[in-house]
């Protein structure tokens, strides 16, 4: 798990007092800018190559600053700040929160640098504080879900598993659809996983949770989601019934996080809490130590 105001490059703190980089004339909030800019704007970096400091600078603090950057660090540390998104500090990251999303991705035509790309010019990691004295923001892994989900597959590129039992040929519009469909689920699984295994095992928690639905339990907390048969089953999840769509709830306590299909009425109950039926279900998840 990669935290809003965790360190930035490999361990290195990007947050630091300014100081070494570029004196005392810029704000915390002026340095925040002008490095993320460095870090996430090739574009950026290309032209401060090309034309100097004194073409890009807005101000004579900026100038200061910009002076004093060597450009092959400065590239090799761009490129370091992305490995240590895609990949954690040696444990984590984009990667290792995404394994099932990812393939689907790289399937639709998303490679690992046309990913970052996106990513670090959305707004969705405009949410995720990467450094701490940005303020408060959203975990890496909500924000990168957030960002990946408004990304279309492509109907030529992308191919998902077909359940077992359809036997027809799907249409292009029918096959798009679905593929698109588990993406979505999938990247919605993969980040409550990874967000609740963050809600379980850091203390304090560094970041803020953006996520519909979830609510406060007496241990943690708690989510329900709708998810297609055929889409749990693809993930080895045991799916009770004869298919069609499953509630599922995700469950954070000390004890850990727990995952799994649910009946309709214990999601109707849950979603009226106060009603005697809904406390119910409650007490039997208590007793089961994952409420």
């Amino acid at each position: 798990m990669t935290t809003a105001t965790g360190p930035g490059l490999d361990g290195d703190d990007l947050s630091g007092s300014g100081d070494d980089l570029c004196g005392d004339d810029l704000s915390g909030g002026e340095l925040t800018e002008l490095l993320l800019r460095l870090l996430t704007d090739d574009d950026y970096r290309e032209r401060l190559g090309e034309r100097g400091a004194g073409e890009l600078a807005r101000n004579d603090a900026e100038l200061s600053c910009l002076s004093s950057i060597d450009q092959r660090e400065l590239v090799y540390t761009a490129r370091r700040f992305r490995g240590n998104l895609w990949s954690g500090e040696g444990v984590g990251g984009i990667a290792g929160a995404f394994p099932r999303s990812l393939t689907l991705l790289e399937r639709a035509g998303w490679t690992r640098k046309r990913l970052l790309a996106g990513f670090v010019r959305s707004p969705e990691f405009d949410g995720y504080r990467v450094v701490p004295y940005a303020g408060e923001g959203t975990s890496l892994e909500e924000a990168f879900a957030t960002f990946a989900m408004s990304l279309s597959p492509e109907p030529a590129d992308v191919e998902a598993p077909a359940p077992a039992d359809v036997e027809t040929a799907e249409s292009d519009d029918a096959r798009t659809a679905r593929t698109a469909r588990t993406l979505r689920c999938t990247l919605q699984h993969e980040m409550l996983l990874a967000v609740f295994t963050a809600l379980v095992q850091e203390r304090p928690v560094a970041f803020r949770v953006g996520i519909e639905g979830v609510m406060p339990t007496d241990n943690g907390h708690a989510v329900l989601r709708r998810y297609p048969a055929e889409v749990l089953a693809g993930w080895g999840t045991a799916v009770p019934g004869d298919g069609g769509e499953m509630w599922c709830l995700y469950s954070a306590t000390p004890r850990g996080v727990a995952f799994g299909p649910v009946s309709g009425r214990v999601a109707d109950a849950l979603s009226r809490p106060g009603e005697p039926a809904a406390e119910k279900v409650r007490e039997a998840l208590r007793m089961r130590g994952i409420w």
